[in-house]
């Protein structure tokens, strides 16, 4: 939240801000680890912390729904994954767009991040 108030000092009235952000606690592994990742959000907790910093939120939903499977695969398997950037490469081409397509329509229920977007009043 300290972090989210530093951003709406530094915004116009009615700037917006948009973050990208790993989603649900229950997928956390020690990729989020090593990529940096401090923690996984909910919707209502990024959602409250927004407010908390003074934001009106405009939209806050989950992206990547094909990723959040994979993700939990990669759990319940107990795999430890280590990503090449070959790895990513053929995720992004392959996968993501079609990810994208199903998150037209399971945005309100599950994907491997959120997307929010607020303003300042």
């Amino acid at each position: 939240v300290a972090a989210l108030r530093d951003v709406y000092s530094r915004l116009l009235p009615g700037g917006r801000a948009a973050f990208w952000v790993p989603a649900f606690p229950v997928l956390w592994t020690g990729l989020d680890e090593r990529v940096g990742h401090v923690r996984r959000y909910t919707r209502a907790s990024l959602h409250r912390a927004f407010e908390l910093a003074g934001f009106v939120v405009e939209r806050v939903q989950h992206q990547d729904s094909l990723g959040f499977f994979a993700t939990l695969g990669v759990k319940w398997l107990r795999r430890d994954v280590t990503l090449s950037a070959s790895s990513v490469r053929l995720y992004d081409r392959a996968l993501f767009p079609v990810s994208r397509l199903i998150d037209r329509w399971a945005w309100p229920l599950v994907g491997k991040n959120l997307l929010i977007v607020a303003r300042r009043p």
